[in-house]
């Protein structure tokens, strides 16, 4: 008798540890299979700022606006690639886009146009068409710095978060 209760105690020991890692795996698996980004901000040799998404999850992202994130969490988003990328635009999985964001003198205009002076942080960021707000780290501007580096504006968007 003493042996079927050991038998079956540990056999539903086994049952419920086989339970407990599906349930995780499961788990796991549907957390790993969502869609994952990986969000950039940076330079190029000619001067111009970048923002970039690469998808490294499972499933393809809808891009409804790309910017800066301002200190005061203010979105700040201009539509210069408006003609390369469409916007709304599809993230395909494995895929990456980088988004022109003007020179530094144009972004330190148009911020101290709105009152931003001194250096200040940043953060480049795509919205979702979930309205899912993807931030890259964040990267020191100085807009003193930069108001002598580019002769042209374009015109920039605001909204707050």
């Amino acid at each position: 008798m003493a042996n079927l209760l050991t038998i079956t105690n540990i056999t539903l020991f086994i049952i419920l540890c086989g339970v407990v890692f599906l349930a995780t795996k499961v788990l796991f698996d549907y957390s790993n299979k969502r869609w994952k980004i990986k969000v950039e901000i940076g330079h190029t040799s000619d001067n111009s700022i970048l923002i970039a998404a690469t998808n490294i999850g499972y499933e393809n992202v809808t891009f409804s606006i790309v910017g800066f994130i301002l200190p005061n969490n203010k979105l700040f988003w201009n539509q210069l690639d408006a003609q390369k990328f469409q916007i709304p635009y599809t993230l395909h999985v494995g895929k990456s886009i980088t988004m022109t964001q003007g020179t530094p003198k144009q972004l330190a205009t148009e911020l101290k146009d709105n009152g931003y002076s001194g250096k200040i942080t940043l953060r480049g960021f795509f919205k979702t068409d979930t309205d899912k707000i993807l931030k890259s780290k964040p990267f020191d501007f100085d807009v003193e710095k930069a108001l002598g580096k580019a002769e042209w504006r374009t015109l920039f968007y605001f909204l707050t978060f």
